[in-house]
C-alpha cells in the first residue's frame, strides 16, 4: 500500500520527487470530500491544484483504495517537521480534546516512527477490546415482537386481530429474550469490521479477526443505522465505556466522520482550530476552579444588536469563545486561534481578531481579554503580552499568550500562568 505523508498547509508539487501521483492524489482528494464538508464550517482536507496537492488545516488520515495520507498539524511551517514529534503531539491533543484512551502510556511506548495515526488507533483499539471481551461481552434482556406458531411471551392482542386475523395459525408474540444481539454489541461489531478493511500491520489484521469471531453471533448494522441512543452505560457495563468513544471516533460524529460516502475511501479528519479550542477547554477547566473562577463550555451568544422597535435581538455572538465567570460577572472573555504569531511589533494578530475581541469587551462588559495561540520554535519562548484597548469608561486589557502544547504539562504550565496573570488585573 503507498503511503503519504503532509503536514499541516504543505503544498507537495506532483513533479518533486516525495510526490503524490496524480491518480493517487485524486483517490484522496475524492474520500475526503464528503467528511470535510461535515466538519464546522463544511471544509477541504486538500486543495488539488494545476501542478501541486496542497493540505489544508484539517489532520488525520485519508485512505482510499491502496493509497492513504497521514496529515500532521504544523503550526510553525517554516521549521523542519519532526513527524514523529507531531504524530505524538496530535494523539496527545486528541486524546485530551475528545477523551478517549489513545494519549496515555500506551501511545508512547508504541513505536510512532512507524505506526502512523491510524495504525495506531487501530492497535489501541483492538488492545482494550481483548482486554474488555475477556471477561465477556455485555448482555441484557432484549425485546423482541415476532409471529410465532405457538405462543412465547405475551400476545400482542392488537395486532393478532389486525395484522394477524388471516393467519390465525400465527400468534405474535411479544417477549424479551436474554442476548447478546445489543445497541452496544452492535457498535463495537461496526467498529471492528471498518477497522479490518483499514488495517495494513498483520498484528493489527491478527487481533480485529480473533474480535470478529467473538462478535460473530451479532447483527450487523450499519454505521449509519446504530442506535447510540439506547446504549446505557450503568455498572455492569462501565468498563466498555471508553471503548465507547473511541468507536465513536471510528465511526463518526459531529467532530467528524468516519464514511467517504460514495467514494471507496476512509477519512478520520479533525480541524485544528476546533482541536485545539477543545484541547484548551478540556485543560483549562480544572485550572479555572483553582482560581475560583467557572469556565463555561462556549460563550453566553448574547447578540450584538437589540433594535430599538423591540424585534428579535440581530448578530449572536460567535458561540467558541470561553467565558471565565466569577461570581455573577465574566470577569475574562477568552478566544483560542490556530494560528502562528510572529516576534514582531503586531505579532501576527489578524486585525479582524482585535475588532472583534474589542466588541466582546463591549458586549460582555469585560475588562480582561485573552487571545491564545499554540507556541512554536519561532517565538523562541512562551509569549505572553498585554496591551491596553482604549475606551469611553476605561481600559479594557487584552492579553496575547501562546501555550506549548508539546507535552500536557506545559500547556498546563503556561494555561495557569496566563490566567494569574489576567486575573490580577481583572
Amino acid at each position: 500500500m503507498a503511503h503519504h505523508q503532509l503536514f499541516e498547509w504543505e503544498r507537495r508539487r506532483f513533479d518533486a520527487d516525495d510526490a503524490i501521483p496524480v491518480s493517487e492524489a485524486g483517490r484522496l482528494v475524492r474520500a475526503a470530500i464528503e467528511p470535510a464538508n461535515r466538519l464546522r464550517g463544511a471544509q477541504r482536507a486538500f486543495d488539488f491544484g494545476r501542478d501541486a496537492l496542497t493540505a489544508q488545516n484539517l489532520v488525520g488520515v485519508v485512505a482510499a483504495g491502496d493509497t492513504s495520507c497521514e496529515i500532521l498539524p504544523k503550526i510553525d511551517r517554516y521549521a523542519t517537521g519532526d513527524a514523529t514529534a507531531l504524530r505524538r503531539q496530535l494523539i496527545g491533543m486528541l486524546g485530551v480534546a475528545h477523551d478517549v484512551p489513545i494519549a496515555d502510556d500506551a501511545a508512547t511506548t508504541l513505536d510512532t516512527q512507524d505506526h502512523t495515526l491510524l495504525e495506531i488507533l487501530i492497535t489501541r483499539f483492538a488492545t482494550m477490546a481483548h482486554d474488555a471481551v475477556r471477561r465477556g461481552i455485555p448482555r441484557t434482556y432484549v425485546t423482541h415482537d415476532e409471529d410465532l406458531p405457538a405462543l412465547r411471551g405475551r400476545l400482542d392482542v392488537t395486532r393478532q386481530f389486525t395484522t394477524l386475523a388471516a393467519t390465525p395459525h400465527r400468534l405474535a408474540c411479544h417477549f424479551d429474550e436474554f442476548s447478546d444481539d445489543t445497541a452496544l454489541n452492535q457498535v463495537m461489531k461496526a467498529a471492528i469490521h471498518r477497522l479490518r478493511q483499514l488495517a495494513r500491520s498483520h498484528a493489527n489484521q491478527r487481533s480485529l479477526s480473533e474480535l470478529a469471531l467473538i462478535y460473530a453471533d451479532v447483527s450487523d448494522v450499519p454505521a449509519a443505522l446504530l442506535r447510540w441512543d439506547r446504549i446505557v452505560v450503568d455498572r455492569t457495563n462501565s468498563r466498555w465505556q471508553k471503548l465507547l468513544r473511541l468507536s465513536k471516533l471510528i465511526l463518526g460524529d459531529r467532530f467528524q466522520n468516519g464514511a467517504a460516502g460514495v467514494s471507496d475511501g476512509f477519512a478520520l479528519l479533525f480541524d485544528m482550530n476546533a482541536l485545539f479550542e477543545r484541547y484548551v477547554a478540556r485543560l483549562l477547566d480544572p485550572i479555572a476552579a483553582d482560581f475560583d473562577v467557572r469556565l463555561l463550555a462556549q460563550g453566553g451568544r448574547r447578540p450584538c444588536l437589540y433594535p430599538e422597535t423591540g424585534e428579535i435581538a440581530l448578530f449572536e455572538t460567535e458561540p467558541d469563545l470561553r467565558l471565565l465567570r466569577r461570581g455573577g460577572n465574566v470577569a475574562v472573555v477568552l478566544d483560542t486561534k490556530w494560528k502562528a504569531l510572529t516576534p514582531d511589533r503586531n505579532m501576527g494578530v489578524k486585525e479582524a481578531d482585535l475588532y472583534q475581541m474589542m466588541a466582546y469587551a463591549q458586549i460582555y462588559d469585560c475588562a480582561a481579554l485573552v487571545l491564545l495561540y499554540p507556541d512554536h520554535a519561532g517565538l523562541n519562548t512562551p509569549l505572553l503580552a498585554h496591551h491596553r484597548i482604549a475606551q469611553i469608561d476605561g481600559p479594557v486589557r487584552l492579553t496575547v499568550a501562546a501555550i506549548d502544547v508539546t507535552t500536557h504539562a506545559r500547556a498546563r504550565t503556561g494555561l495557569t500562568n496566563m490566567l494569574a496573570e489576567t486575573l490580577r488585573s481583572a
